[in-house]
């Protein structure tokens, strides 16, 4: 398992408390979107220069707020999760995905996030309200892109959200919502640069098992050496970026179960996925489960 890791440069923004991606209902779809209850894809940043850019690190929170013009969705705060895979340029939008087709061929830059949406939002009208949040870049300096909340503007919003902390409930969620088309593709060469990789060891793919949901892993490889007979189960996720100090990717429920329950499970990292040589990491199950880190917990309650 390859160590390599980037030291990460200290933040020049003051205060960090989380990021905000903004969704303007003149050029996406909030409504559709938000019913999906979640969003683990890559998510489209205006075209920019700025050095924030470069100081959008995995892991960071991220904050989801939609813009004014919808007739069916407040303006306001609608969720909270965490960058999944760093800012990436030069790739188009799907503009199938997007109410005005001609703006998003435009837009280049893109951000990997796992959010969860909010029952109930936190609203622009609300925020106005709090003295804290009324000062917020989303707030008072709408045309800020990318945005961010400062560590008070933070603890203002989650108290008005009704959590108690950025985790309470805001973990990033397997979606099958798709905003950018970009997922499937990374995803499609992930799983194209791992059965490589394992071609070359010797393995022979036996199942591909991606479509079916609930078992904790994407493919079932199997191998004779040496008279010995080798079954893995692999969970594979994709990321366009380079591996650093702070990448890390989602794991959910099922699997994670399959990473404690099978010796035999695998979790392979395919970085800059989309270029010629991806970079295949393997990690075992033991691994996986080490680094792990609960985001939040779903309490399913009793029939009353």
């Amino acid at each position: 398992m390859s160590n390599a890791s980037t030291e990460q440069p200290v933040r020049r923004l003051p205060d960090f408390g989380a990021w905000v991606i903004k969704c303007n209902p003149e050029f996406s779809k909030p409504q559709e979107l938000l019913a999906k209850g979640g969003l683990d894809d890559y998510w489209s940043l205006t075209n920019s220069t700025s050095y924030r850019l470069d100081e959008m690190r995995e892991d960071d929170p991220v904050i989801f707020y939609v813009g004014r013009g919808s007739r069916t969705v407040d303006a306001g705060f609608w969720g909270a999760g965490v960058i999944t895979d760093g800012v990436v340029t030069g790739i188009q939008a799907d503009p199938d995905a997007w109410a005005d087709s001609e703006r998003a061929q435009s837009r280049t830059t893109w951000l990997g996030v796992g959010l969860t949406f909010w029952e109930v939002p936190v609203t622009l009208e609300q925020s106005r309200e709090d003295e804290v949040l009324a000062a917020s870049e989303p707030v008072a300096k709408p045309q800020v892109s990318p945005a961010y909340l400062t560590k008070s503007e933070l603890d203002s919003l989650l108290a008005l959200a009704g959590h108690e902390s950025l985790y309470d409930g805001t973990a990033a969620v397997r979606s099958r919502h798709s905003g950018s088309g970009l997922k499937a593709i990374v995803e499609k060469r992930a799983v194209a640069a791992a059965k490589k990789h394992y071609r070359k060891l010797g393995f022979k793919v036996v199942d591909d098992v991606q479509s079916e949901r609930g078992l904790g892993y994407d493919l079932k490889l199997k191998r004779k050496e040496g008279g010995v007979k080798e079954t893995i189960l692999v969970e594979v996720k994709g990321k366009i970026g380079r591996r650093t100090a702070s990448s890390a990717v989602i794991l959910s429920a099922n699997e994670l179960k399959a990473a404690k329950k099978e010796k035999d499970w695998r979790l392979v990292v395919v970085s800059e996925a989309l270029e010629k040589k991806p970079v295949v990491t393997e990690f075992s199950g033991k691994e996986a489960r080490k680094a792990a880190k609960a985001m939040s917990h779903t309490v399913t309650l009793p029939s009353p």
